[in-house]
């Protein structure tokens, strides 16, 4: 057992050597050696960088040797301390990487544009998608950084159904379109009156397009909520809605294995298996509260707070996790004409002005994934639960093969 041992100390100590003598020249000082190795070969490796760094000093060239620190200060090193020192190190990447997230999409623009970072800018890119509410999240905040202000939005298609064409020389607004890369669309004022037609004038167009867009009574629809609570099991969501608190106290998401939902197949085939999270929603509240807090937690789900894939959750605040799920909440509530508190709640989270950083793309993003929650039934193969879970997608492929045995048979 001591001869294992030893040999596996050995064995690591020659690890250790052998990748400091290839990185020594380009991190010479010993912090970052430290955590050049630890980052590489694991935190089982403090023991050894030390008597590693010593030793290489002798084998170096002189100008590396030059570089490296003293003796007096490497040996006043305690392991504990360089164990914090690649702590620090990570804290700090991981901070990098986020930010690196906001300069590699949209949110770039935003964050380099001080002005959005303001709380009454940022409520007011807000209240213009919450307005746009025919414009998938994501354009309608497209649209409003490239013309604030904009009234009526639509594509040339859309403006030839009240007789209506670009002008020559109108602002092209660049949106993303399905299954395609972008495509233009013009504002009301940047359009003109197809000769030969009949004129409409700007009051019956606004006027029509306001009926098209009349929003419900301020609760969410049988439909919505139909959909949502059929989605709720084919994304491996329980639903608790027999927690009770406050009724200020909307609810939570928290891991949860040891629950069971009942999934669809196919709308006439269900299956059970092992939940992954669970909503709980507070008993006592409203059904219009009710469902701005199973918004607000699934916000912080597709927004990756939590998520199935644990490598994937992003590391924030707590202020920082709660302002994104609150304004993703607001919105899908405001573009479907739902009251809900989060302006005032919002509001707590920029006292002096300032809103949190956040990532607007993963909001809008979250926005987006939540109303096609809403408006259709999701196929469980297009899960993110489906995708992480092999038990599950085992148990659909067995159900499907049972489901095409038995048609054959009865073809027969």
């Amino acid at each position: 057992m001591a001869q294992s041992i030893n040999h596996i100390k050995v064995e690591l100590l020659s690890e250790v050597f052998g990748y400091g003598d290839n990185i020594i020249s380009q991190v010479p000082t010993f912090r970052d050696f430290c955590v050049a190795c630890i980052d590489h070969i694991g935190e089982h490796c403090i023991p050894y960088i030390k008597s590693v760094y010593a030793g290489l000093r002798h084998l170096v060239p002189v100008y590396i040797a030059a570089k490296m620190d003293s003796y007096d200060l490497v040996n006043d090193v305690t392991e504990s301390e360089i164990a914090k020192w690649y702590e620090t190190f990570k804290e700090a990447e991981q901070k990098r990487c986020l930010e690196k997230e906001f300069k590699d999409n949209i949110d770039e623009l935003q964050f380099l544009v001080e002005e959005y970072r303001n709380s009454d800018d940022f409520k007011k890119m807000l209240d213009f998608i919450g307005r746009f509410k025919w414009l998938a999240p994501y354009n309608a905040m497209l649209v409003q950084m490239q013309l604030p202000g904009a009234r009526l939005v639509l594509n040339g298609k859309n403006w030839a159904a009240f007789n209506r064409r670009p002008k020559k020389n109108a602002k092209r607004l660049i949106t993303l379109m399905n299954f395609g890369p972008i495509q233009c669309m013009f504002e009301y004022g940047d359009t003109e009156h197809i000769p030969g037609t009949e004129e409409i004038s700007e009051d019956a167009i606004f006027e029509k397009w306001d009926k098209m867009l009349i929003s419900p009574s301020g609760k969410p629809s049988k439909d919505d909520i139909d959909n949502l609570y059929w989605n709720l099991a084919q994304l491996g969501i329980c639903l608790d809605t027999k927690f009770e608190a406050v009724n200020t106290y909307g609810g939570y998401l928290s891991r949860y294995t040891e629950g069971e939902v009942t999934f669809h197949v196919s709308d006439k085939c269900i299956a059970k298996a092992k939940s992954a999270f669970i909503i709980s929603v507070n008993g006592r509240a409203d059904e219009a509260s009710q469902f701005h807090t199973l918004c607000h937690e699934l916000g912080h789900l597709f927004c990756r707070h939590l998520y199935y894939d644990r490598s994937k959750e992003r590391r924030m605040t707590i202020q920082e996790r709660e302002f994104e799920a609150e304004t993703v909440a607001w919105l899908v509530c405001k573009r479907r004409g739902i009251k809900n508190p989060s302006e005032a709640y919002l509001s707590t989270y920029a006292p002096d002005g300032i809103i949190p950083v956040c990532s607007t793309e993963m909001i809008m993003k979250a926005v987006t994934k939540i109303e096609a929650l809403l408006s259709s039934k999701m196929n469980i193969k297009s899960s993110p639960w489906f995708e992480k879970n092999k038990a599950l997608r085992e148990l659909v492929e067995c159900l499907e093969s049972e489901r095409r045995q038995s048609r054959n048979l009865f073809d027969y």
